[in-house]
């Protein structure tokens, strides 16, 4: 509770301002921004990685009815996992995060 009620009155912080931004300046408090911002990293990493693990059975589906091409359709046979697709994916949004 401290944490949150003594460092600051709510005008004092700039609404425009993102979360972590109330934090800065605070001797005793510096670090909860840097926490706030790699969490927020992480947090784009992993909805990154969901978005392209079901894109990727999209994409299979797709190859499989003809509309894409077929290599797309190719699922590793012990894991049943469409592994072009993935990789495919993989090697399109990576570029496309930088």
């Amino acid at each position: 509770m401290f944490l949150f009620f003594s460092f600051a009155d709510h005008v004092q912080i700039d609404p425009e301002a993102p979360f972590s931004g109330a934090f800065k300046g605070r001797e005793r408090c510096a670090w909860v921004s840097n926490v706030i911002g790699a969490g927020a990293s992480l947090g784009i990493l992993t909805s990154l990685m969901v978005a392209m693990l079901g894109q990727a059975r999209y994409l299979c589906v797709i190859g499989r009815s003809g509309v894409m091409p077929a290599w797309l359709a190719r699922v590793n046979p012990r894991t049943a996992t469409p592994v072009n697709a993935s990789a495919f994916l993989g090697a399109y949004a990576v570029p496309l995060q930088l």
